[in-house]
């Protein structure tokens, strides 16, 4: 068991409590409880987990909403089905670097090797999945932010897949030129939350 306080600004955070069943299969059963405190921002842009697999893992292989990147509330023209793809072609390579190449619907996301070995992730409700050559501080500080001297930095790849499993997603909405994403896209990050992940060996 671990228990993990995720801390943010003005005291607000998460307590991430996670139990870990190991069975005879090889399998691994991860039972998450997130639980927040503090006073939460109006949203959150994600709740899950996120971790690194080893550079290898490079083909994936899901069942869920594709083939092209899509998010909770711009996910009709992705259909549900069995795709496979690399984690190098779900980078979206918009003119300034942002979050990209979720998958939406994801009942479970394998990732493997040359030889067919690997990981199998699924989870007790439909996932959000993101599996990128690049972590979010890499996008993030690409480019300036408003009120900075403008500058680039051009994005280097990692070689390790940074993978993210998230069970909550708020839309993206419009709010560059537009609206905010509705209420039914967005989740309450003040609410107590549990999920099961399974990790699996792919042979």
């Amino acid at each position: 068991k671990t228990v993990v306080d995720v801390a943010g600004a003005k005291g607000a955070g998460f307590r991430h409590e996670c139990d870990y069943i190991f069975n005879r299969d090889g399998s691994v059963v991860l039972e998450n409880r997130v639980t927040p405190y503090g006073a939460m921002p109006g949203g959150l842009p994600r709740l899950g987990l996120s971790m690194m697999l080893d550079q290898f893992f490079e083909n994936m292989r899901y069942y869920g909403r594709g083939p092209h990147e899509n998010y909770i509330d711009r996910s009709r023209s992705s259909f549900l089905g069995v795709y496979d793809s690399t984690v190098a072609k779900q980078f979206v390579d918009y003119v300034r670097p942002q979050d990209n190449g979720y998958k939406t619907d994801v009942r479970w996301v394998t990732f493997t090797d040359r030889y067919g070995r690997g990981v199998r992730f699924s989870a007790s409700e439909p996932m959000f999945v993101q599996a990128l050559h690049y972590g979010w501080e890499d996008l993030y500080f690409a480019r300036h932010q408003n009120g900075q001297t403008r500058w680039f930095t051009p994005l280097d790849p990692r070689k390790e897949v940074m993978l993210n499993l998230d069970v909550r997603q708020t839309g993206l909405g419009g709010a560059s030129c537009g609206p905010a994403p509705m209420s039914r896209y967005r989740f309450d990050p003040n609410a107590p939350l549990m999920w099961l992940m399974k990790i699996e060996p792919v042979r």
